[in-house]
């Protein structure tokens, strides 16, 4: 588990698995209260190396519970859902822009959609279409 601040200070702890290929997150969420704790910083050498000491102690002890656990099946399974979604959007913008430069009107791909040709204008449209 890694515990850090994102770019807006707020702590959040991220839990990593091995991966076939590379380490996989199994879950990213905001830091519970037992990680918000006051530590003094180290001012020599030895207390740097003292306060390493604890810190690997305290990640080899820790025991995560059952209700912590999260399947790395699903997490792997959303994130190509996801990538597969923003595949077929990408390949329905490009498809639009060339329907729209054989002259295909906003209301027939709009159809195609599954929405109006307005909202397939704001959505899929630019500048020079509206």
């Amino acid at each position: 588990m890694v515990i850090g601040a994102n770019l807006a200070t707020i702590i959040f702890e991220i839990g990593v698995v091995n991966g076939a290929t590379a380490p996989v997150i199994v879950h990213a969420m905001k830091a519970r209260d037992k990680f918000f704790e006051v530590m003094i910083m180290p001012r020599t050498v030895q207390d740097i190396l003292d306060h390493a000491d604890e810190l690997a102690k305290r990640f080899e002890d820790y025991e995560p519970s059952r209700a912590e656990e999260r399947d790395p099946q699903v997490f792997t399974e959303l994130r190509q859902a996801i990538l597969a979604r923003a595949d077929a959007e990408r390949s329905i913008k490009e498809a639009v822009s060339r329907g729209r430069k054989d002259g295909y009107s906003w209301s027939f791909i709009g159809s195609l959609i599954g929405t109006s040709g307005e909202a397939a204008r704001q959505r899929y449209g630019h500048k020079q279409d509206a």
